[in-house]
């Protein structure tokens, strides 16, 4: 279950060990190297090596990978432009009160969690986390397991919150009586799809005539497509909001390759070059492609401008951008996670927000049973004092 989320907490088991080595270092909203975070987490949870868990803490820092990110980084942290995160000695990441009340609340309380000790039995480690939200689904994740993936996107925290809501105030929890097809309609108005954290335009496939299909289905596919904006007057085009897991680099260099008159594909070990055809080719004016990866007041931001030839059509000239490059892409979602009962299972969003919701009333049941009987101790302490007291004073 390495790299497959639990839909409990929604998250894989470095995420887990990662955010809980903050809480039992004490670093709640205290920025701390990451090198001297990674250290104490793999010396205490995550013995399996300083490389995964460095991509897994700059995936939960990363803005344009998570539309909650649960940990705050400063430095370095990468760019939508494609540069990766600076050396973990230059740079550093915290774990905010915001993250910690969403994730730890009533976590040392009895019972309201299982836990486990770690690799060497000398601590103790929480199995999930008391989260009050889906994480897997607000910021999506992905991951290849032993004969199993899982590819999940995210969405608006706001929109799975009043679904969530609108389950408990029309009583999902009686199976006898409820119907999800009576209320379909209701959740699609609620989530009209996947929310993007780079701002790209979702497209909604058919899925064979369901409309409904990332609600009640498991495996559902949608497109991605960049914002584009055509300049008529000088001959520009602006590329801005580009898909999920797509970097500014990558397109960039999609872009120089379809400019050029020939193609090049490798067969074994020979290069084949290729005319390409006069139609296919993109009529840039020149090869500078004008790129700001990173502005500093919006981290999500990343735009690629193109200058074309004065005598290209930007209307054909966008129809190839397209269909030829990543700023147009499918989406193709699987959602795998582990469910209530350990095993790997592929289950809908509706069934998700299900069981997270079963998974949360056990947490808030345990955390008030465990403070009731604390107040009762109180109460019988308190009778016993009272007695002595009185006894005495007889």
């Amino acid at each position: 279950d390495r790299a497959i989320p639990s839909a409990l907490d929604g998250l894989k088991p470095v995420q887990r060990r990662i955010l809980y080595s903050f809480v039992h270092d004490n670093n709640i909203n205290n920025l701390v190297k990451l090198q001297k975070a990674t250290g104490s987490i793999m010396g205490n949870f995550h013995p399996h090596g300083d490389s995964s868990i460095d991509g897994a803490v700059a995936s939960m820092v990363q803005p344009w990978k998570n539309n909650v990110p649960l940990l705050v980084g400063q430095g370095g942290w990468g760019s939508m432009g494609g540069y990766n995160p600076s050396a973990s000695r230059y740079i550093e990441v915290e774990l905010p009160n915001s993250s910690a009340d969403l994730l730890f609340e009533d976590l040392k309380k009895e019972g309201v969690v299982p836990w486990e000790k770690n690799y060497n039995n000398e601590l103790m480690e929480p199995k999930l986390l008391p989260v009050k939200i889906p994480v897997h689904l607000v910021n999506g994740t992905s991951g290849i397991s032993y004969s199993m993936s899982t590819n999940i996107p995210p969405f608006n925290l706001n929109e799975l919150t009043k679904a969530m809501l609108y389950l408990i105030d029309n009583k999902f929890w009686d199976n006898d009586t409820w119907k999800l097809d009576e209320h379909l309609d209701n959740l699609l108005a609620i989530i009209p799809g996947p929310d993007i954290p780079t701002r790209t335009n979702v497209i909604i496939h058919s899925n064979n005539g369901n409309k409904y299909a990332h609600i009640t289905e498991s495996n559902f596919s949608f497109g991605m497509r960049a914002k584009i904006e055509c300049d008529y007057e000088n001959q520009q085009i602006t590329i801005t909001n580009i898909p999920l897991n797509q970097f500014g680099s990558r397109i960039e260099e999609e872009i120089v390759n379809l400019a050029q008159e020939f193609t090049t594909e490798k067969q074994g070990r020979k290069e084949i070059v290729t005319p390409r055809p006069q139609e296919d080719i993109l009529q840039l004016s020149t090869s500078h492609i004008v790129q700001s990866d990173y502005d500093a007041r919006d981290k999500i931001y990343c735009s690629i401008t193109l200058t074309f030839k004065k005598d290209a059509d930007l209307n054909v000239e966008k129809g190839k951008l397209l269909n030829k490059t990543s700023i147009n892409t499918v989406f193709n979602a699987q959602l795998m996670v582990i469910n209530d009962h350990g095993s790997p299972e592929q289950m809908s969003l509706y069934k998700n927000l299900r069981v997270l919701l079963h998974f949360r009333k056990r947490c808030v049941l345990a955390a008030k049973t465990f403070d009731i009987n604390k107040q009762k101790e109180i109460i019988h302490l308190q009778n016993g004092l009272m007695i002595v007291l009185n006894d005495k004073e007889t």
